[in-house]
């Protein structure tokens, strides 16, 4: 008997592969160091704008 192929699933795999292409280079790292860089703007500002009242 002839092996089974799931022609979803492969066609899911063909489809991934190929949206790989289109996919800007990130590091998992950036996105969590952008939004700690906002973090600390956002709380420089709020404690600038306390010092000055």
């Amino acid at each position: 008997m002839a092996k089974r192929r799931n022609i979803k699933k492969e066609k899911a795999a063909r489809n991934r592969a190929y949206a790989k292409q289109f996919r800007k280079k990130t590091s998992r790292n950036t996105g969590f160091r952008n939004s700690q860089n906002k973090q600390e703007e956002n709380s420089e500002s709020v404690s600038s704008e306390n010092a000055s009242s």
